[in-house]
């Protein structure tokens, strides 16, 4: 489950911090308030393609980072050990970032160092 998503210069975004409890969690706004780009962002962490004209004006780089609760999921958690993914406490963070090169990075974050993800293609 999805406990924290933290967004920096995303879009029209400067830094924004959302916290998800169990049950149902509701986006709400009125339009133009921003609730799109707010999944276009978690997607983002999640592995959809992004590029470099999503970051706000001015700014370097775009940084999305999702915190997931997966003690319930044995499985997840034997398949992020199998790809060398360590986690604490049944907690995977995703950190997504792309710069104004176009430098697209995915990283795992455990015990404050950065790792980064492998891909099996």
């Amino acid at each position: 489950m999805l406990r924290n998503l933290v967004v920096n210069d995303y879009a029209l975004i400067d830094h924004l911090v959302v916290d998800f409890h169990p049950g149902l969690n509701v986006i709400t706004g009125e339009t133009g308030a921003g609730k799109s780009i707010v999944i276009d962002a978690l997607t983002l962490v999640l592995g959809n393609r992004g590029n470099k004209t999503n970051i706000r004006q001015g700014k370097g780089k775009m940084t999305v980072q999702g915190l997931f609760d997966v003690s319930d999921q044995p499985a997840l958690i034997q398949k992020c050990e199998a790809y060398g993914i360590p986690m604490e406490d049944g907690q995977l963070i995703l950190i997504r970032e792309i710069d104004d090169r176009g430098r697209n990075i995915c990283r795992q974050w455990s015990d404050y160092h950065r790792h980064p993800i492998k891909s099996n293609r």
